[in-house]
């Protein structure tokens, strides 16, 4: 009977071999941190529409972080309306509005708290 070395070159080999199941979180979990709409999360048929990358494991749903930000990158667009032609800006008001500041998306709020 064999057994595996006991020491560092085993303990680097387990930090390697991370829980799969661990990175994969519930509905409620997403949506606290993404600060999307829960009904895109919850109900099959929105998922299926919007293609959201999710796992059912035993009638359980699970969402994949890594796999979320991806699919938001890919399917989201800046919140900040175009500025209207000069023209028309002209003719409404004497004064023109300030541009608002961009509005940073939760993905990268949560890359500069990470120090990334």
């Amino acid at each position: 009977m064999t057994h595996p070395p006991k020491g560092p070159v085993a303990s680097i080999e387990q930090d390697a071999q991370t829980d799969p199941a661990a990175h994969y979180v519930s509905t409620k979990e997403v949506v606290a941190a993404t600060g999307l709409p829960v009904y895109l999360f919850q109900d099959c048929s929105e998922q299926e529409r919007k293609r959201i990358p999710h796992l059912l494991l035993v009638g359980n749903l699970r969402f994949s972080m890594e796999a979320i930000l991806q699919w938001e990158l890919e399917h989201s667009v800046p919140g900040i309306a175009p500025e209207p032609p000069p023209a028309v800006a002209a003719a409404e008001t004497d004064h023109q509005p300030e541009t608002p500041e961009r509005i940073p998306r939760w993905h990268e709020i949560a890359r500069k708290q990470a120090g990334g």
